[in-house]
């Protein structure tokens, strides 16, 4: 065989090795992308999985459902982490998913719901009721429905409500008789000065809340009851819905959740109620005559009859701050006791 041909038949070879090679980078190219396909479908899979899995969770155990908390899931072919975020009724779940090469992340919004049970609050100080007897004696007294944090700062990212907010018109007057010059000014929110609004509300939103309430309560006092002590009407971990038919006697306590004086019944406060945080409704007396009283959230007077007798009479020092936080925080910790779901709002790749 000549010189020539060698080199010729060795050419032949160079070339058909260089296309075999390149016949074999294209199988090699099309496995990996078909594997591609199947590890993003899987993870794709994983994280939709996960995220359902974590709603599931939090229906059956929904005070899970706070900010920063995070579920894992482990599949056959991988692990999908799911990272919770809050606000109100809004709960956002980020599931990331990674198999071999391939990572999907999958953003899910749910509107978290229960039974009406916590009555909507319009103001720092709601007055339902068109039987009012009102009196507020010297300055030493804030009601404000600007959004407070619970260390006293407005929340910049709250929105503002009513001082005092009525669905009887001829209370407005009444509460503005009842005032003098200076004490008008302690009166602040989103409207006017004092902070004193009209508005279009249904109470009996407040009766059918507070029949479901009652159903769930940790305390009901029939008759009389004395609360004493840091922490004796709740702590916003373990906040406490409190019932009181009788005279609630408040001396040096604390609380958080929601308490409810029936009719007939008083909240008499004559020693310190130094922090409430949550929604104290009234439907009799309420006298805070003495101490240092601070309620974060808001309070309700009256319900769904308009003659029920109501009297408020502020003479301690007495600060009423609506607050958002609170309310929502409240509802978060005690909304597992009723029957709730999770509504999908959309999901996103």
């Amino acid at each position: 065989m000549s010189r020539a041909m060698l080199i010729m038949v060795t050419g032949v070879f160079v070339v058909m090795g260089t296309y075999q090679f390149t016949v074999q980078y294209r199988m090699l190219g099309s496995d990996y992308g078909v594997a591609e396909k199947a590890w993003n479908t899987a993870a794709y899979t994983n994280a939709t999985s996960a995220i359902e899995s974590t709603a599931q969770k939090i229906m059956l155990e929904p005070t899970w459902a706070q900010n920063g908390n995070v579920h894992n899931e482990t599949y056959e072919d991988g692990i999908a982490t799911v990272f919770l975020t809050r606000a109100g009724d809004i709960i956002t779940l980020n599931a990331i998913s990674t198999v071999e090469d391939a990572s999907v992340q999958i953003e899910a919004k749910y509107r978290y719901s229960t039974d009406n049970f916590f009555p909507e609050s319009n103001s720092a100080m709601g007055i339902y009721s068109n039987n009012l007897s009102f009196n507020i004696n010297g300055s030493a007294f804030s009601i404000s429905g600007h959004d407070y944090h619970t260390d006293g700062t407005i929340n910049t990212a709250g929105v503002s409500m009513p001082g005092i907010a009525v669905v009887h018109g001829e209370n407005i007057g009444l509460i503005n008789d009842s005032l003098n010059e200076s004490q008008k000014s302690n009166i602040t929110g989103s409207s006017g000065t004092p902070s004193l609004e009209l508005i279009d509300y249904d109470p009996a939103d407040v009766d059918a809340s507070i029949a479901m309430l009652i159903a769930h309560a940790d305390e009901i006092h029939t008759t009389d009851y004395i609360a004493q002590g840091a922490g004796s009407l709740g702590t916003l971990d373990d906040p406490k819905i409190i019932v009181v038919e009788g005279k609630l006697d408040v001396s040096n306590a604390t609380g958080a959740g929601v308490l409810i004086i029936k009719p007939d019944g008083e909240l008499d406060v004559r020693g310190n109620l130094d922090h409430y945080e949550g929604l104290i409704i009234v439907q009799g007396s309420a006298r805070m005559v003495r101490g240092n009283i601070k309620v974060y959230g808001s309070m309700i007077f009256g319900g769904e009859d308009p003659e029920l007798e109501i009297d408020i009479d502020l003479r301690g020092n007495v600060h009423m701050r609506y607050s958002s936080e609170v309310l929502e925080q409240i509802y978060a910790k005690l909304s597992g006791r009723f029957n709730g779901k999770m509504v999908l709002l959309g999901v996103y790749k």
